[in-house]
């Protein structure tokens, strides 16, 4: 997964850059065609992220995680 640890380099641009290009990856060099993830139903920011990527929420049971899935 992608974490920034340093506080002071969240809100730069560098979770945006590395899912951009993972996704381009997971596009052109593996051929997948959709991925899924799950992420702490208490990571806003990572839910903000994916969502502006077009990640979809996808069912899911538990109670720490949400589901996401994107179409590429």
């Amino acid at each position: 997964g992608i974490y920034i640890y340093d506080t002071e380099l969240r809100g730069k641009g560098i979770g945006t850059s590395a899912l951009a290009e993972s996704l381009k990856y997971a596009r052109n060099n593996l051929g997948l065609s959709s991925l899924y993830l799950d992420v702490f139903k208490t990571n806003d920011r990572a839910i903000a992220l994916y969502r502006k990527f077009g990640f979809t929420e996808i069912h899911c049971e538990s109670d720490l995680f949400y589901k996401f899935k994107k179409e590429l």
